[in-house]
Parts: structure tokens; sequence; C-alpha cells
């Protein structure tokens, strides 16, 4: 997705969503994601290396953030996104 706000350290996850494209210039994208801690005995932690979870948490369950994107482009050489994410 486009915000990161967890690092991809540590984690396992699962991934569904839909695209669809209204015309040959838009397409709009919806999804989640769920996430998983790998290893209970480690942190989940920021791009920044920050922990956001300390080890020993109970639980492999992190969390989900669900999103939003549509992406239009006028010509073959432009694209304008818009996304939205949700945590």
């Amino acid at each position: 997705s486009d915000a990161i706000a967890i690092a991809p350290r540590n984690l396992a996850d699962v991934h569904p969503f839909v695209s669809v494209s209204p015309s040959k210039d838009l397409k709009i994208d919806l999804g989640s994601e769920f996430l998983w801690r790998l290893e209970r005995r480690d942190a989940i932690y920021a791009p920044t290396s920050v922990i956001l979870a300390p080890p020993g948490v109970e639980g492999s369950y992190v969390g989900a953030q669900i999103y939003g994107r549509m992406t239009f482009r006028p010509s073959q050489h432009y694209e304008v996104v818009a996304s939205v994410v949700h945590i």
C-alpha cells in the first residue's frame, strides 16, 4: 500500500484487494492488509526502526489497514494517483 506505517520486518501479511477499471483512463483499487507477527519474541517496528509494539505482547495478530487508490491516466505520458490509507 501507499502509506508505510510498519516496517516489513518480523511480519507476515495477507493482502486481499479488488481492482476496477470503469474506463480505459481510470482504475480504482480497494483493499486491506492483515498483519501477523512472525516471532513473538521480537518487536514490531516503524520504518525508522522505532519499536511500535514490544516483544512479548500476547498474540501474533498485529492489525489491519484498509486503503483506496484511484489512478487517472489522461495520456500515455502522465498519470495522476490519489490514495487514502486507514490504519
